[in-house]
């Protein structure tokens, strides 16, 4: 292999990988895509620069638990909050790990820099044990049994 061709090869390899980053967010399901742009939403309240999806770490559905990671891009925020195909990645390579559980409500959607990610679990844990219909009263279990109102 002649160095021309090595070095052309070298140089595209970083390209692909970041097309396919881009990529990943049109292989998503109508569903998962509401979640993922709900999430952009909330981050760029704290950003200056439009982030993009990049890939699911973990995704529980039965749960209603989904944890992603989105990444700045290059491009300034328009207002649109969802995944824009003309922005690329930014560098360095700053990572935001999202965790979405429950719904759709944003008291249930927490993200943080990925080096504070381990540190945000405890957090998440709280907020993600709540299940659906959990704090109504049918589903509260009292220590005695109840009185028998039609008993004999």
């Amino acid at each position: 292999m002649s160095h021309t061709t090595l070095i052309l090869l070298l140089s595209t390899a970083p390209l692909l990988i970041c097309t396919e980053e881009q990529n990943r967010y049109h292989q998503l399901t109508a569903e998962q895509k509401k979640i993922v742009d709900t999430a952009i939403g909330i981050v760029h309240k704290q950003t200056r620069k439009h982030v993009n999806f990049v890939g699911f770490l973990k995704e529980n559905p039965d749960r209603e638990y989904y944890e992603f990671h989105l990444r700045p891009t290059l491009c300034e925020k328009n207002g649109e909050n969802t995944h824009r195909e003309d922005c690329k990645f930014g560098t360095p390579v700053l990572r935001i790990n999202c965790a979405i559980c429950n719904d759709l409500r944003e008291s249930s959607i927490h993200c943080v820099q990925q080096t504070k990610a381990k540190e945000a679990e405890t957090i998440r844990t709280t907020e993600c044990s709540h299940k659906t219909g959990e704090s109504s009263s049918l589903s509260h279990r009292a220590d005695k049994p109840p009185e028998c109102l039609g008993c004999f």
